[in-house]
Order: structure tokens, then C-alpha cells, then sequence
């Protein structure tokens, strides 16, 4: 048994799913590395909306996806350890242009 299966599909064969058989020690490490990621609705200070996507951008770790329609911004973080969060979560906080930020999604691979 080789330990990768692959999983039958109309779609060309570039594009077949492939799957990994893991062991014990292999699943633990990776509950182990799961990194935190989280989404927010980012609401900008009046009238800094392109400033926030600006020093949102700036950032490691963080995706930002301006609404259209509205002064909000959706923020995705992808941090690959807690700690890495926590400083980010800090940076944020010191955003000028941030007025405030709402959870919408928080995972921490727990």
C-alpha cells in the first residue's frame, strides 16, 4: 500500500484530488501545526478607507479584500504559530486608519 489514493473525477487528470494516508505520529504533528487563521469585517476611520487597505496590505500575514459597495473591508489573517497572532493583533490595534474590527471566523487548529 503506498499511502497516497487517488480519487476517480470527470476532470482532467491534471486536476484528480490526491489523498494522503497519515499515520498516528503524522496526524499529531499536524494538529500540532495548524496555523490560526481568522476573518474580520474591517471598518475603516471616515474617509481612510483606501488608507486601511493600504496598511492592511503592509502587513505579513494578512489578505485584504475591499467590499464594493460599502466602507467596510474583509480581512483574512493566516498566521503560522499563536504567538505570530498575537503580534499581529497588535499591529492591528495600532492602526490610525482602523476603527474598529469584527470577528467573523476564528480557527486555531484546537
Amino acid at each position: 500500500h503506498s499511502g497516497i489514493s487517488f480519487c476517480s473525477s470527470t476532470q482532467p487528470p491534471a486536476f484528480n484530488r490526491v489523498q494522503l494516508d497519515i499515520g498516528p505520529a503524522q496526524r499529531k504533528l499536524k494538529r500540532e501545526t495548524l496555523m490560526p487563521i481568522f476573518s474580520y469585517l474591517a471598518y475603516p476611520v471616515e474617509g481612510a478607507k483606501e488608507q486601511l487597505i493600504k496598511d492592511l496590505a503592509a502587513l505579513d500575514f494578512c489578505e485584504v479584500t475591499p467590499s464594493e459597495n460599502e466602507e467596510v473591508l474583509i480581512l483574512v489573517t493566516d498566521t503560522p504559530d499563536e504567538e505570530t497572532e498575537k503580534k499581529l493583533q497588535e499591529k492591528l490595534k495600532a492602526l490610525k486608519s482602523l476603527e474598529s474590527l469584527g470577528m467573523t471566523f476564528g480557527h486555531t487548529g484546537q
